[in-house]
């Protein structure tokens, strides 16, 4: 449903008598009056009379004219009339619409002789009606939850409408800040047409869609294993030889087990005697892996061609028994990582949803594309035998929100092909926790309109939001946006859903012209403080940039004689940026405690400084330190042909025991120091390594006696599915000197954004490592 262009209409217009003319412009007002009546049924529910409350409260800010809300019957015959929802009179007008076929959400905007009618579906579709003449006839533009732009019309006329449109998706939901759980207006939620489980929308304004006992993972919260485990452990997964269960993610059920099944479902039936407004119930496995390794569930698995086999046939004893007693109520459950894949031979029932969960994706590509070929046959395989296909969709980076992600021009694309699977629900799973992450006010408006209408250009959609929002600042904002986009796909790294503080997608040159484009943003709105203000919170995903990679654009700016419009001194850059940030932050980040997620904390909003300050601290080592011995291999080749990772890793790529220690014996006085079996530390490559590198390290062992294993080398790639090691080898102790550092090869090997140099302790002595070097083949 393509927007109009009311500006062009009302102008054209201006001196045109109300009603209806002979050129086909209906006009409700004329310099400010009008003698229209806006009317409702006497058995209007009470989203259709909120619908035309708010309809006469918007035409009053547009026109300056009163509209009065009356009841039909009170209506004069001949007056025009605005007629809101399905009354008998609209009815009679519009003998040719199937209102059955609007199901909840669809609309209907069209002119009968002089009068106008909003109406829809049941019980939200007239509230979407008139949200929808509003915003693409009349022009108003409702940016956030706070902010709208509300033309002056006093002559407000327009060609006359011949709308009938039903969304084809029957679920949106969206969980960005402003629209999402945390969302401070459930008002915006529906002039933004969302619906979903997260919109928290009540019942006077239309309601959303509920789902217990909760959206996602649920097998332990319908089966606690504290309440049946110690009877019943064959209910839950074999692992390693031992039936096990965890709280959270590192086990599952046993999806074979046919009395488990039994009670699952009972339990499912009692939930929904408890909620009976709810009209959907999760069954969903829980976040992690853990899946069952018994005989049965093995066999299973491999007649199925996926564990998702047992899955489906575990969720169709549940759906069997829901039904009988509620039949209007679906059952939904994940397709997600060990069941992404669909069955070979299980076929979900009719009244089964599958949301399928991409969340190994690579985001900087359509899901369509060949970077997403194994999601994309996924997709395709699910909708060739699901009733109900949902998707669950990613939009953020989870470990770090406030950097940027340019994945938003992919927005478009990616609801087109789920729509043409057949999707009927899609959750965009984006940043539901703070006002400061990357373009996020954008996202949720963007993201909204394409779930309503996803014939619509989400490039075009992000141009309107910039150049509406930010006034003569939007054009600047916009093309950082397109540099941003052009960058990631430049670089050809992967953006997953935790890529920590990996922005090195941005050269020097991209970073200097990106300042440059923010610069210009600011001074264009410099007299506009409202304006300013919505610019400078948005730069705060751009700054972090420069202090996440301030070590090496500054090398590179002094190695290649070019600009640097980064900050100079990194820890003053730090301070300023954390003011601006805390200037702006309005509720702290809760997806982690853990520290070196900048704002994404548990408590307050300084947190994340001491987690900022110490990156910074660290960068400035980086770019300060000089090691007073080059290793022998480097010695004599150009700066830009080796890479010496001195300082890395930072102590959250330790794990397991491992911890960077002091030691006289290592090249700067520091190492790391891997103590306990299986303890880890990873060297993230980054884009800047992109290419073919032989790989070193200088490590040494405490070893007494030479007969066990020193270590395990991996290079990881973090961004394919299922991840994996890409090479893995085991080196020896009678290698690894106790005495002193010696340099072991690596080999040599390609690397990209996303891989990790990984060491393990395999056996019992502990060993150090002092630093890792490259050197470019």
């Amino acid at each position: 449903m393509k927007k109009l262009c009311p500006i062009a209409v009302v102008a054209a217009v201006a001196l045109v008598a109300p009603h209806c003319s002979a050129q086909g412009l209906l006009t409700l007002a004329t310099e400010g009056r009008t003698n229209y009546t806006i009317t409702v049924a006497d058995d209007a529910s009470t989203p259709e009379r909120n619908a035309a409350k708010e309809l006469a409260t918007y035409l009053l800010r547009v026109t300056g004219a009163e509209f009065p809300v009356k009841s039909a019957a009170e209506a004069p015959a001949e007056q025009p009339c605005i007629m809101i929802g399905q009354t008998e009179s609209v009815r009679k007008l519009l003998p040719d619409v199937d209102w059955k076929s609007l199901g909840q959400d669809g609309i209907v905007i069209k002119a009968k002789g002089h009068h106008l009618i909003l109406s829809g579906g049941r019980p939200r579709g007239t509230l979407y009606a008139v949200y929808t003449f509003l915003e693409d006839i009349v022009g108003c533009r409702w940016w956030t939850s706070s902010e709208e732009d509300i033309p002056h019309r006093p002559t407000l006329a327009f060609p006359a409408p011949n709308i009938t449109y039903v969304p084809p998706l029957s679920i949106r939901d969206n969980d960005y800040a402003d629209v999402g759980w945390n969302a401070p207006s459930p008002l915006f939620c529906v002039k933004l047409k969302n619906n979903g489980h997260f919109n928290h929308i009540p019942d006077d304004l239309g309601g959303h869609c509920t789902v217990v006992p909760d959206y996602g993972h649920t097998f332990f919260t319908l089966m606690p294993p504290k309440k049946y485990f110690h009877e019943h452990p064959d209910w839950y997964s074999l692992l390693n030889g031992k039936r096990t269960f965890t709280d959270w993610s590192d086990s599952q059920l046993c999806l074979t087990n046919v009395e488990m099944r039994k009670e699952l479902a009972r339990n499912a039936l009692e939930i929904l005697r408890k909620n009976p407004q709810s009209r959907i119930i999760q069954v969903g496995q829980m976040d992690g892996y853990g899946q069952c390794q018994c005989d049965v569930c093995k066999a299973a698995t491999e007649r199925e061609g996926s564990a998702s086999g047992a899955l489906i046939e575990t969720v169709n004893v549940v759906a069997e028994a829901v039904e009988k007693e509620f039949p209007d109520v679906l059952v939904k459950t994940l397709a997600y990582h060990w069941t992404r894949n669909p069955p070979l031979h299980a076929r979900p029932r009719d009244n089964v949803v599958v949301q399928v969960a991409g969340l190994e994706c690579d985001f900087a590509q359509p899901m369509d594309s060949e970077a997403n070929a194994g999601f994309r046959d996924d997709i395709e395989g699910w909708s060739a035998i699901t009733k109900n296909l949902w998707l669950w969709h990613y939009t953020t980076n989870f470990v770090n929100s406030v950097q940027p992600y340019p994945n938003i021009f992919n927005i478009g694309p990616d609801v087109r092909f789920f729509v043409k699977n057949h999707a009927t629900g899609i959750f965009i799973n984006g940043d539901g926790f703070c006002n400061i992450g990357d373009f996020v006010r954008l996202r949720a408006w963007v993201i909204s309109h394409m779930l309503w209408d996803p014939s619509q250009d989400a490039v075009q959609l992000a141009r309107e939001f910039t150049h509406g929002y930010y006034g003569p600042a939007g054009p600047h904002v916009f093309a950082y946006l397109e540099l941003a986009h052009n960058a990631v796909k430049r670089s050809g790294m992967r953006l997953n859903h935790g890529n920590y503080y990996d922005t090195t997608f941005f050269s020097l040159e991209e970073m200097n012209e990106a300042t440059r484009l923010w610069q210009k943003a600011e001074a264009a709105v410099a007299d506009k403080p409202t304006l300013l203000a919505r610019v400078r919170r948005e730069r705060i995903s751009f700054d972090l940039v420069w202090l996440q990679n301030w070590a090496w654009l500054k090398r590179e700016a002094e190695r290649t004689g070019r600009e640097f419009l980064g900050p100079n001194d990194v820890m003053a850059g730090c301070d300023a940026y954390l003011k601006t940030a805390l200037e702006f932050i309005s509720a702290p980040y809760r997806r982690s405690g853990d520290p070196k997620v900048y704002f994404v904390t548990a408590n307050t909003r300084a947190d994340a400084a001491p987690a900022l300050r110490k990156l910074c601290r660290q960068q400035l080592t980086l770019y300060s330190e000089k090691p007073s011995v080059l290793p022998k291999e480097v010695r004599g080749l150009p700066e830009d042909q080796y890479v010496i990772l001195q300082s890395e890793p930072y102590e959250e790529f330790l794990t397991g025991g491992a911890e960077l220690v002091d030691d006289p014996l290592a090249s700067d006085g520091k190492a790391v120091r891997l103590a306990k079996y299986l303890s880890a530390a990873k060297w993230f490559t980054r884009a800047r390594f992109t290419g073919k590198w032989r790989c070193y390290a200088q490590v040494r062992s405490e070893a007494k006696q030479m007969t066990d294993n020193a270590f395990e080398f991996q290079t990881f790639d973090m961004f394919i599915w299922p991840y994996r090691s890409i090479v893995q080898e085991v080196v020896p102790l009678k290698k690894v000197s106790p005495d002193a550092y010696q340099t072991y090869d690596l080999g040599v090997h390609e690397l990209k954004s996303g891989i990790n140099l990984r060491f393990r302790l395999t056996g019992v002595i502990p060993f150090y490592v002092d630093r890792i070097f490259l050197v470019r083949e």
